[in-house]
């Protein structure tokens, strides 16, 4: 998903769209684990997370464990490195490429 924002409300959005997508597991009676940090919309009491998705916190201030960072640092070296996007509509480009590549490869 591409927003144009972050906030609780793309947030619930988004985990909407995930449990959808993981909806046979939890069914077949699996919990699913998403580590999120604690940013606000993560922790926020108005979200409300979608039955058989439990979210596990990371410590505060442990971004080398964050598994985010490993996509973010995969997303650098394969699309981003050495290019320069005359606008944002042209990095957005670029990261639906590289989340196109990602998908597809799972």
């Amino acid at each position: 998903m591409l927003l144009p924002w972050l906030n609780t409300d793309s947030f619930q959005i988004y985990l909407e769209h995930f449990a959808e997508e993981v909806e046979s597991l939890i069914d077949e009676g699996y919990e699913i684990w998403l580590a999120v940090d604690r940013a606000g919309w993560h922790i926020s009491k108005d979200l409300k997370v979608p039955r058989g998705i439990k979210l596990i916190f990371m410590p505060t201030g442990a971004a080398t464990i964050n598994p985010i960072e490993t996509l973010w640092e995969f997303i650098r070296k394969n699309f981003t490195r050495n290019k320069i996007h005359k606008n944002l509509q042209e990095l957005e480009n670029t990261l639906v490429e590289a989340c196109t590549y990602l998908t597809k490869s799972a």
